[in-house]
């Protein structure tokens, strides 16, 4: 049985296209997945993707690079003969089912965290350098060693 589920985040964005064909409109998205490897979590394995028909549609309008996706599909191998005459091989997965674990309203959050950071520090920048364009001199105090403590 050739069949495989993928979960990992997405490179970058879909490349998505619609060819005619002669009896029907062909779509097609192509992308790539990195998958974190089950036993060192700093290492992933990236891997090329090709979506068809509704799976495609679907790609090309609701996943961005960096979201966390799941696919389903198939392993295709190919070869192809490179310029210097060798034989290279190649897979990749056919999806029939992909799915965005990255939620409109998550990105919405993300993207006003960020913003909010950045004027947070824009104003923390601008409170720092304000405050040494203004170097307060230190007064003089008087110390006076003979007062008494209890």
């Amino acid at each position: 049985m050739n069949s495989v589920e993928i979960v990992g985040n997405l490179v970058r964005k879909p490349f998505y296209k619609e060819y005619d064909s002669e009896e029907k409109l062909v779509r097609v998205a192509k992308y790539t997945v990195a998958a974190p490897r089950q036993n060192n979590k700093d290492e992933a394995d990236f891997i090329d993707c090709t979506a068809f028909g509704n799976a495609a549609v679907y790609a090309s309008k609701y996943m961005e690079k960096g979201d966390l996706i799941a696919i389903e599909g198939n392993i295709h191998s190919s070869s192809f003969m490179d310029k210097d005459g060798n034989t290279r091989y190649g897979m990749t997965v056919y999806v029939s089912r992909n799915q965005n674990y990255t939620s409109r309203k998550n990105k919405e959050l993300i993207q006003n965290a960020e913003q909010n950071e950045k004027k947070i520090n824009d104003a923390l920048d601008t409170l720092n350098s304000s405050c040494n364009d203004n170097d307060i001199e230190e007064e003089e105090y008087t110390y006076c060693d003979e007062v008494p403590f209890e």
